[in-house]
C-alpha cells in the first residue's frame, strides 16, 4: 500500500515529467489487474477491466486537455491547476483573483 505514494514522491522529486507520472498513475489499475492474473492466477471480471479502462482514458483526457481538468475541478472539490497555461490557451482568472 505504500509503494504507490512513495513511487509518486520519488518520481516527482527526481524530475520525472508530470505527464509521465500521471500516465503511470492512471494506468496502474490496469497493470495491477494484469499482474494479478498473470502471477496470482486471479480471475478478473470484465466489469473490473472496463472500469479500470474508463478511468485510464478519463485520466489521459484530463491530463492532455487542461481545459477539461479545469472544468471538472469544481465538481470534485479540487484546487486551481498549478500547471502554467500553454501558449495559445486563454485562462480565465478565478473569482478570488482581482
Amino acid at each position: 500500500m505504500l509503494v504507490m505514494p512513495v513511487s509518486w514522491f520519488l518520481g516527482t522529486r527526481s524530475g520525472v515529467p508530470m505527464g509521465t507520472t500521471m500516465a503511470i498513475f492512471w494506468l496502474s489499475p490496469l497493470m495491477i489487474l494484469g499482474a494479478a492474473m498473470l502471477f496470482l492466477g486471479e480471475r478478473v471480471s470484465p466489469l473490473a477491466w472496463a472500469v479500470s479502462a474508463i478511468a485510464a482514458v478519463g485520466g489521459a483526457v484530463a491530463d492532455a486537455l487542461p481545459e477539461v481538468a479545469d472544468a471538472v475541478q469544481p465538481l470534485v472539490g479540487g484546487h486551481e491547476s498549478p500547471r502554467p497555461a500553454r501558449p495559445g490557451v486563454h485562462c480565465r482568472p478565478s473569482a478570488s483573483q482581482p
